[in-house]
Order: structure tokens, then C-alpha cells, then sequence
């Protein structure tokens, strides 16, 4: 599931004059689910029965702009609802975890981008050169 199926993340149990838990007290059972990582999102419920869905990035993930890695957790008791890791991904999931990273150049930083806009350039290139090559050709 995606983080922007937000109903895939549970539900929360809503009883009358219930009071949701502070932001702090979300963040603090994501850190025991992920100890590591860093704080990534902190999704807010949307209604009554919504979840806090909170994201800890782990410094191997492949994806800079996204995290696999969220808790869903109840808004009035703190219970979890649903833990998200993509340590228990199949193969093709973790596949498609790395076609962002790969098509942007994300997953090298700055030098990785660079490549991809290099990389990107070069049927342009290509076709200038075969232009130019076929043009001269044909003034002969």
C-alpha cells in the first residue's frame, strides 16, 4: 500500500468527547517502531476516524523524496494500526521502490542527477550529429 491510500492505514476507534493524542505522543510510538531513521512526514488525521500515518526514513532507502517506512497510529489511544516496512517488500516491490530513485538520478545525489540530465541529452545529441552527418552527405 501507498501512503496515499491513507484508509489502507486503518481506522481510528472515535467514541464521543474522545480526545486525539498530542503530535509529540505519534511521533514518539513511530520512534519505537523505527528507532532509527529520521523523522520524514507526519500525516495528520482527516476526520473522526483517521490516523496519524508518521514516516521514519532509514539512511539505506534508495528513495530521497519518499519513505516505505510508516506507522499508522489510532488518534485517541495511540494504538498502531498498521506498520508499513519495506524490509518485508517482495522482490518486484522493491523493484518499483527504485524506479523513482533510478529515472531522477535521486539515488547518487547531485552527481547522479547530473548523469541523468547528461543522459538525457544524448538522443538530441544523437540526432544533431546523425543530422549534421547525413546533411553532409547529401551536399556531396
Amino acid at each position: 500500500s501507498t501512503i496515499e491510500d491513507n484508509e489502507n492505514f486503518g481506522k481510528s476507534s472515535f467514541v464521543d468527547n474522545s480526545k486525539p493524542i498530542k503530535l509529540g505522543e505519534a511521533v514518539n510510538i513511530a520512534n519505537h517502531v523505527f528507532p532509527e531513521g529520521r523523522l520524514h512526514w507526519i500525516l495528520l488525521p482527516t476526520s473522526s476516524t483517521g490516523v496519524f500515518i508518521v514516516g521514519k526514513q532509514a539512511a539505506w532507502e534508495p528513495n530521497i523524496s519518499k519513505t516505505f517506512r510508516n506507522v499508522g497510529i489510532d488518534q485517541y489511544n495511540g494504538a498502531i494500526t498498521k506498520i508499513q516496512d519495506q524490509q518485508n517488500y517482495h522482490f518486484g516491490d522493491k523493484a518499483m521502490e527504485w524506479l523513482f530513485p533510478l529515472h531522477s538520478g535521486e539515488f547518487l545525489g547531485e552527481t547522479g542527477r547530473s548523469i541523468i540530465v547528461v543522459l538525457g541529452l544524448m538522443p538530441f545529441i544523437l540526432f544533431l550529429t546523425g543530422l549534421r552527418r547525413w546533411l553532409s552527405k547529401r551536399s556531396r
